[in-house]
């Protein structure tokens, strides 16, 4: 067929040799590699490829994802999220309030926030809790401003909850990802709970009363970390952390098809 170029000669080279001579010989490869057809004149005609189309390949903003991690007392939870926050950095930590004593090792608006009784009750009185609970004899609670700074911000956020406080939050942000961290058997928590000699032998059997009850909730949770050895169990965290940021449901575009599919509904 003709290209309308007004020549009439014909390339005499074979058709063997079309694919490797195109871009030498007539110069046909521009910006983007396109596919080659000979005329009969001898002339190359060229086709650019279609341009990749962006849509869920393109890193669109996601939404944020609310990391939940809660056990037993002596689990490993602190050395677990700051090992967490030093390799993620831009991470948002939600700081829980606490009335009970800071131990030594602790440092106040990292690990918690200290506080008193009285002053606990005023912010609770005044809807700054995001959940309360009562634990071992002290008062726990999530600021709900934290919560929903980060959220609004589109960061991922952490939290360190009791069990019960966990899933009070659950029951408020659908979408946050229970995380049950654990030690590989009683006798080891028993043996953690002893080293870190924060605790009378009277507080350590109740937090291991606390602990077997806790246990009981594992269900409802969506991942168990066995804190077994620290490196594999932040391996795991960051693991969970990995897939969390992939679901499709934390895309806009899935977020809104799923909603205007509810307002048909």
């Amino acid at each position: 067929m003709g290209c309308g170029c007004g020549s009439t000669a014909r390339s005499s080279r074979p058709p063997s040799a079309r694919s490797t001579s195109c871009r030498a010989s007539y110069g046909c490869f521009r910006r983007r590699p396109p596919t080659c057809l000979r005329t009969a004149c001898g002339c190359v005609l060229t086709r650019r490829l279609p341009r990749r189309s962006k849509g869920l390949t393109s890193r669109a903003p996601r939404k944020s994802v609310l990391l939940i991690v809660s056990g037993p007392s002596g689990a490993g939870k602190d050395t677990l999220i700051e090992k967490l926050r030093e390799l993620e950095p831009d991470m948002a930590y939600g700081v829980s309030v606490t009335t009970r004593t800071r131990r030594d090792y602790e440092v106040d608006g990292v690990h918690y926030r200290f506080t008193t009784r009285d002053a606990f009750q005023l912010m609770a009185t005044g809807g700054e809790f995001v959940e309360t609970r009562e634990y071992a004899g002290n008062f726990y609670g999530t600021p709900r401003r934290l919560v929903d700074e980060a959220l609004a911000q589109g960061r991922d956020l952490i939290l360190k909850p009791e069990v019960n406080g966990a899933r009070a939050i659950k029951s408020l942000y659908s979408e946050a990802v229970l995380v049950f961290l654990m030690a590989p058997s009683s006798r080891e928590l028993l043996r953690r709970l002893e080293e870190r000699h924060a605790d009378t032998p009277g507080d350590i059997d109740r937090r291991l009363s606390i602990a077997r009850e806790e246990e009981e909730a594992l269900s409802q949770f969506d991942y168990r970390i066995v804190n077994d050895a620290l490196p594999a169990a932040l391996q795991d965290l960051r693991a969970i952390l990995a897939a969390e940021r992939l679901r499709v449901s934390r895309l806009p575009a899935a977020r809104d098809a799923g909603a205007a599919a509810r307002v048909q509904q």
